[in-house]
């Protein structure tokens, strides 16, 4: 758990928070945020659940229990994956579609895609990508040093970042929605 300070720091940063939004966000005094950061004091379990939940990761790995940092994925059955061909390991979880730049491919806000934590890129394929603190599903392609972040709705420009400013988290593999 000696490093429970450094992953706050890392997820409150990579989210771009300061400590005075995240106090505000989650309804916790800053001073005590950073106390949490600089290891001089734990968190309780119900603080540890709302960084959790807020940043989108799993508890084990902000205790240092496991290295898988995405949360389990509980809502897609082992037999609805099981379908697709896929393994229900580690490797996979779900993600809440926030954004409607991928309309062409007919995934809406609040549509849940299955997520293939992989690193290595399929070209046309849409992923999973964190830039700037934010995640969005796009489809990448490869230029040289950059990747090429498209969006299916034309709404939207394509973007062309350098592959050390992404972070891919991983490929779609299936989209669930609602009727």
């Amino acid at each position: 758990m000696h490093n429970l300070g450094k992953k706050l720091r890392y997820f409150r940063k990579n989210n771009n928070y300061t400590l005075r939004e995240l106090g505000e966000k989650l309804n916790m005094s800053f001073s005590i945020l950073a106390m949490y950061e600089r290891n001089e004091r734990i968190p309780p379990i119900d603080k540890l659940i709302l960084f959790a939940k807020l940043y989108e990761i799993s508890t084990d790995y902000l205790l240092g229990l496991s290295d898988n940092i995405y949360l389990a994925n509980t809502e897609f059955s082992k037999n609805t994956i099981h379908e697709t061909g896929t393994s229900y390991n580690n490797n996979l979880f779900k993600y809440k579609v926030k954004n409607n730049n991928m309309t062409e491919s007919r995934i809406y806000p609040g549509d849940m895609v299955l997520i293939k934590k992989n690193k290595t890129i399929n070209e046309g394929k849409i992923f999973l990508v964190n830039y700037n603190g934010n995640k969005n599903l796009y489809r990448i392609y490869i230029n040289e040093d950059n990747y090429i972040l498209h969006s299916d709705n034309p709404s939207y420009n394509q973007i062309m970042k350098n592959k050390n400013d992404i972070l891919i988290i991983g490929e779609v593999v299936k989209v669930e929605f609602y009727l």
